[in-house]
């Protein structure tokens, strides 16, 4: 049996994560009208959108590392059952800025 510390991974995403949002928070104070880069070129300027994307996927690692320390197995079934929802909410956040853009 090969044991995978999926926490591993969750917290270096965390730790990820707290980098760019630090870079974020750094940009918007210093230079506003900055591209963010974050889907690309294409990206609009740096707002708190970003950042607030970035504190979501960091409370979605946090509950990883939370449930990746559970001692007992997880059923496969309930990894199916959850990629449908990942996949809507990785949606929504990948394409926030323009979500948010749309209701100005």
């Amino acid at each position: 049996m090969i044991i995978r510390p999926a926490w591993i991974g969750f917290s270096l995403s965390i730790l990820l994560l707290v980098g760019f949002t630090s870079y974020l928070v750094a940009m918007l104070r210093t230079r506003r009208g900055t591209s963010c880069g974050c889907v690309g070129d294409g990206g609009g300027p740096i707002s708190g959108v970003h950042v607030t994307r970035n504190i979501l996927l960091g409370v979605i690692s946090g509950a990883g590392v939370l449930l990746a320390t559970d001692v007992g197995g997880t059923p496969a079934f309930a990894y199916y059952f959850s990629l449908g929802p990942a996949v809507i909410v990785g949606a929504l956040l990948l394409y926030l800025d323009e979500i948010v853009s749309f209701f100005k």
